[in-house]
């Protein structure tokens, strides 16, 4: 399942990078592309906590290695470009000292990077928003956007062992309840316009991993002969990825119709894709990709004024988005590179353990 991660990243990639009303192809859907990724981690994670770890400390200690490096180099580089934009130090100091102290341990941690978007700080305090498009949001003081979907991922690490050792019926009975909620909700006056509740609040992301689990363990009881070859399996994906737009507005479906399509084609994927060597290494870029993709939009833009104005990122230009999305491969790519030692120190204790 390494191209569809890749892909659900580029997705999400080309619904950030674009600041037209009139945007440039989006693939999948940044929202829906998030969400999909948190039932291909619900698979991922029961796999390998009933394969490989037996050791709980052991697993918390490869997640960690696995988010923090490459997010954290990220943060580095985002903050060193954020210095040298003019205006950055008289924006950063108006703001109080708790709401720097509690921004600045969340985005150190990604404890907390969900929660930031349900609060803002427009009368000088903290108070939950009406609104995650306007405001004086509090998301704006993430160093990278993309993180707050970190903060609900790291939650469910926190969980996961004990969610996967619940019996299926109780993840079933816990899916069919939060869905029921997050209806109800979604018809209530309490889900305001722009309302994070659509896409950021966990309890209402927790069923994608909990369907994530139940593939997992549905493909490892039947025990399923029938596999995609990867040759197969690339050329559908690559060709859904290209006619998932154009078909989703010519029937005008609904946010939820897409979702339904798409959890299909990740169940589709998991169960039946055929794994290898270069699949899971292709996949590796994803998470690069997904985490770098908002720094290379705030260096291009910063650079895109003068004599290469014409390629802003600001003219939803087909050559400024191809030029973006190269260099953000191009990175991902150098990131995977320099944090090759901490992956052997991974591949070391999954032996170990």
């Amino acid at each position: 399942m390494g191209l569809f991660r890749v892909i659900l990243a580029i997705s999400v990639v080309l619904s950030h990078i674009v600041k037209t009303e009139t945007p440039f192809y989006q693939g999948f859907g940044g929202t829906n592309s998030v969400e999909i990724f948190f039932l291909v981690s619900g698979f991922y994670i029961a796999l390998i906590l009933d394969k490989t770890y037996k050791s709980k400390r052991m697993f918390y200690l490869n997640r960690i290695l696995r988010l923090y490096p490459v997010y954290l180099i990220v943060c580095l580089l985002v903050l060193l470009t954020s210095i040298l934009r003019r205006g950055f130090a008289e924006n950063l100091f108006g703001y109080s000292p708790l709401v720097l102290l509690i921004s600045t341990f969340s985005n150190l941690t990604l404890i907390g990077t969900d929660w930031l978007m349900f609060f803002d700080t427009s009368n000088g305090g903290i108070q939950l928003t009406s609104s995650v498009v306007t405001g004086d949001r509090m998301r704006d003081l993430l160093w990278i956007a993309p993180a707050w979907s970190l903060g609900i991922e790291i939650t469910f690490y926190a969980m996961a062992p004990i969610l996967c050792r619940w019996r299926s019926r109780f993840l079933i009975a816990a899916i069919i309840g939060l869905c029921t909620i997050r209806i109800f909700f979604n018809q209530s006056e309490f889900n305001f316009a722009g309302s994070p509740f659509d896409a950021r609040f966990f309890p209402f992301e927790l069923p994608y991993f909990l369907v994530g689990i139940l593939l997992y363990r549905y493909k490892r009881d039947a025990k399923l002969e029938i596999t995609i070859p990867v040759k197969y399996l690339y050329s559908a994906l690559f060709l859904f990825f290209l006619i998932f737009e154009p078909i989703r507005s010519s029937f005008d479906l609904s946010r939820t119709a897409s979702m339904a399509v798409l959890v299909i084609v990740a169940a589709v994927v998991v169960l039946f894709g055929q794994s290898s060597e270069f699949d899971r290494k292709f996949g590796e870029l994803s998470y690069p990709i997904y985490i770098s993709h908002v720094f290379i939009a705030q260096v291009y833009e910063f650079s895109s004024t003068g004599i290469v104005k014409k390629f802003s990122l600001l003219d939803n230009n087909p050559i400024s988005m191809s030029v973006q999305v190269l260099l953000i491969v191009l990175v991902s790519y150098f990131l995977l590179q320099i944090t090759k030692p901490i992956e052997k120190i991974r591949d070391k204790n999954r032996k170990l353990n």
